[in-house]
């Protein structure tokens, strides 16, 4: 019987692998929260979840790092911190690696492909910003380490995904869309992905053979939320824990109505956003607007209800109207968020789990695929999902010195059935969310 090794020599005899490509997924989202992972098999039109793990940061590292992001760097300097932040990520990458091997019963030679996104330290896709009088480009930055993967596991790791994307005109973000489009397309509804992260960001997923697919950033996610939280806990609680804060609050409707006036949420997509404009500082500026006799859960409520307005005024933009919505990421978790959002959006809300696919794991899923697309030459992005002038090869593939290149690439470049450009689509592996 032949082994992973052989499978990889064998590759560029054959269209696809006989057992599919095997990739790992990580993304730390702009919550800062901790890190997810993913284990998937792609093979003949299929997307298959082996196995998903979650390793949460403790208080101390998400303030850390937040802080660091801010330019209080820990590290001494801003290259010292970033430094320490991209091993930090890739140490804590390798941790869950292991952990996702275990779960599928596999070792690292079973393991064709790795992702790794990184914490986003740094996010400005439109010109505009100068340098002792010199305009610059567009930019925007993730801190991760490929090298440490690649030298404890023996696999070709694709890092750097939104940079080509940035300088090819485009928003670098978002990046998930393709994958939602390819896992959550139905035949005759329409439908819309909304995933909950740091920043929210939604899909269109027009049934097929109708309009194209439309993804931009509607504005924060949890983010706010997030930092209300923490505000109200002194530092004890990273999150509302199903909504249970705001759930007991009374909105801010005027204060609401003014944060949602923001330029940027009526700006035409392709757009997106970051920590920039949704971090602490526009927390404290939300914060020091609220009515003097405001609880810390009307707080709570308020900063939730700006979410939910936010991503039901961004639906002016889907064409067709879905007529279901399904929400990833971890505000998928947040009851009284999912609430409001079926209250402005007047139709069913549900989490990913109802389609077979865990809510948490669908970005780092996003990224183990974004990678394939990348390892196999083909676009990870198209012009009408971040304004690029063309579809792009994302990333930067870092491999491990052993790797046998000349064997394999031309072999998974050849793999035409493993990968579901428009208009193909692929069928999402049904299986029990982990």
């Amino acid at each position: 019987m032949e082994g992973p090794t052989d499978r990889r020599k064998m590759a560029g005899k054959s269209r696809y692998f006989a057992d599919g490509f095997v990739c790992a997924g990580f993304m730390c989202g702009s919550s800062l929260d901790g890190l997810d992972g993913a284990l998937i098999r792609v093979q003949e039109r299929t997307i298959s979840l082996l196995a998903f793990a979650h390793h949460p940061f403790d208080s101390g590292l998400s303030s850390a790092i937040r802080n660091g992001l801010s330019g209080n760097t820990p590290g001494g300097t801003v290259p010292g911190f970033c430094g320490i932040a991209e091993n930090i990520v890739s140490l804590v990458e390798m941790e869950l690696f292991g952990k996702l091997l275990e779960s599928a019963s596999m070792s690292a030679k079973d393991v064709d492909l790795i992702g790794s996104h990184g914490i986003t330290s740094s996010h400005h896709p439109s010109a505009g910003l100068s340098l002792a009088g010199i305009p610059v480009p567009g930019h925007t930055s993730q801190l991760t380490n490929p090298h440490l993967l690649t030298e404890a596991f023996g696999i070709p790791v694709v890092s750097d995904f939104r940079r080509t994307d940035v300088a090819a005109g485009g928003q670098g973000a978002p990046l998930a869309p393709i994958f939602h489009r390819a896992v959550f397309t139905h035949k005759k509804i329409d439908r819309a992905f909304l995933n909950l992260g740091g920043i929210a960001n939604i899909t269109s997923l027009p049934s097929r053979n109708k309009a194209p697919v439309i993804a931009f950033d509607t504005g924060p996610g949890n983010m706010l939320i997030d930092a209300g939280a923490r505000w109200v806990s002194n530092g004890e609680k990273d999150c509302d824990r199903n909504g249970e804060m705001a759930g007991k609050g009374r909105v801010a409707e005027s204060l609401v109505q003014k944060v949602c006036q923001d330029p940027w949420m009526n700006r035409t997509p392709p757009k997106s956003t970051g920590r920039e404009a949704w971090g602490e500082e526009r927390f404290r500026e939300i914060q020091g607007q609220m009515p003097r006799e405001a609880t810390p859960e009307d707080l709570m409520a308020t900063l939730t209800e700006i979410t939910a307005l936010s991503v039901a005024r961004s639906m002016d933009w889907i064409t067709p109207a879905p007529g279901e919505i399904i929400v990833g990421g971890g505000g998928a978790r947040n009851r009284t968020l999912l609430d409001r959002l079926r209250i402005h959006l007047k139709r069913e809300v549900q989490p990913s789990e109802t389609f077979g696919i865990s809510a948490q794991a669908v970005e780092s899923m996003a990224f183990a695929y974004l990678a394939l697309l990348s390892m196999t030459q083909r676009p990870g992005t198209l012009p009408e999902l971040t304004g690029g002038k063309s579809g792009r090869v994302l990333g930067t593939v870092t491999f491990p010195s052993s790797y046998p290149l000349a064997s394999i690439l031309s072999g998974m470049i050849r793999a035409g059935d493993i990968h579901l450009p428009f208009p193909d689509r692929a069928r999402a592996h049904r299986s029990p969310a982990p």
